[in-house]
């Protein structure tokens, strides 16, 4: 009998190779990205671009330690025209130690304008998030904190750099310099300060939520986290309430909570938190302190709502009637056409309308059974 050495068919031979493939693309964007920053640096120190006159940035950088997470803020100032947009931000330090850091923006505004609850950026009246800077915003720089086991000191410098209609700028960040005795530096949450809010956003992870409440839920929505669950509310200017688990359980210590006005039976939640353990614990906590409330991931709302009876039967209804109406308009169409032949396109476009929202609760009907 032969036997076929091949491994062209080979299952463990294609997982492997399949890796393989991955591991060399996640090489080459990384090596595509180290490339263009090693361009960016190039340009800023042999000094092909200018130095920005039209940015301005204090020397006063002010610190803040999170979770065990460095947060560094830089309050900019932009005297120019142009907003401040596609900005590449590169930092290094004198350590020994890797430095891997992220970047948040937060713009000022003059005119506060939420206009949309589910998709609001906005942290307070006259801040938002966002990857653009109008006038006067904050950078918000994130980065564990180190071992200083080499240095008992260690300086960070930096540059923005950025293209404009005028050309290539770059702006120059002051020294920040860390140390073991930063420690005292640690968040005391407790304080109203939109600092110490902008600090716990960019170092945690946030997760949009839904909470669906019982019907006639008559309970306010400070009434319902503060006297419930026991959380504490932070008092800043904002289309949001804060509140933060203070002394609640050491399981979701510190997680916070930004939530939107309650509409009808539901309320847009952005939730904070360390990790997904933290996350889980506290939505089981809300579950067990706040009788007969449902909270899910934003994404599966429209599919609750589909397997919600009521919702259901709404549903019908509304298909019912609109269903109704496309058939009294085709009667009319055909009886008016033959008639007057100059309401063909007023009735067609009409006929369309109603078409097109039978069609559409349709769909919604036929998701139902999932």
């Amino acid at each position: 009998m032969d036997i076929d050495l091949e491994l062209c068919d080979d299952k463990i031979e294609s997982f492997l190779k399949k890796k393989l493939e991955d591991v060399r693309s996640y090489n080459k964007s990384l090596k595509d990205v180290l490339q263009h920053r090693r361009d960016i640096l190039q340009t800023t120190f042999g000094q092909t671009s200018t130095q920005s006159t039209d940015v301005q940035i204090p020397n006063t950088v002010w610190k803040k330690i999170f979770n065990n997470k460095y947060c560094l803020g830089y309050e900019i100032k932009n005297l120019s025209k142009e907003t401040l947009k596609d900005l590449e931000i590169i930092l290094y330090w004198n350590s020994k130690e890797s430095f891997d850091y992220r970047v948040h923006m937060f713009s000022s505004v003059k005119e506060f304008d939420c206009g949309d609850p589910e998709n609001c950026c906005f942290i307070a009246d006259t801040l938002k998030k966002t990857f653009t800077i109008e006038s006067t915003g904050i950078i918000l720089i994130v980065f564990k904190v180190p071992h200083f086991l080499n240095e008992t000191e260690i300086q960070i410098n930096g540059n923005i750099y950025r293209k404009s209609k005028t050309g290539e700028t770059n702006i120059q960040l002051p020294k920040v310099q860390i140390t073991p005795k930063d420690s005292d530096l640690a968040l005391h949450l407790n304080i109203n300060d939109v600092k110490n809010i902008l600090t716990l956003i960019s170092c945690n992870s946030e997760d949009d939520l839904i909470a669906i409440f019982p019907e006639e839920w008559d309970s306010s929505i400070r009434n319902t986290f503060e006297m419930r669950s026991s959380f504490t509310k932070i008092d800043i200017r904002s289309c949001k309430e804060y509140f933060i688990a203070y002394n609640i359980s050491k399981l979701f210590e510190n997680a916070l909570i930004a939530i939107h006005s309650k509409e009808n039976d539901k309320c847009f939640l952005k939730v904070y938190t360390n990790n997904n353990d933290q996350l889980l614990a506290l939505i089981h906590y809300l579950h067990s302190s706040i009788p007969g409330i449902l909270i899910i991931p934003k994404l599966y709302y429209s599919r609750y709502l589909c397997k919600n009876a009521t919702f259901s039967n709404k549903l019908l209804k509304d298909f019912s009637e609109s269903l109704g109406k496309e058939l009294k308009a085709v009667y009319k169409y055909i009886q008016q056409s033959t008639i007057n032949s100059s309401d063909i396109s007023k009735n067609t476009e009409t006929l369309y309308e109603l078409e097109r929202e039978t069609d559409n609760l349709f769909l919604q009907l036929s998701n139902v059974k999932y």
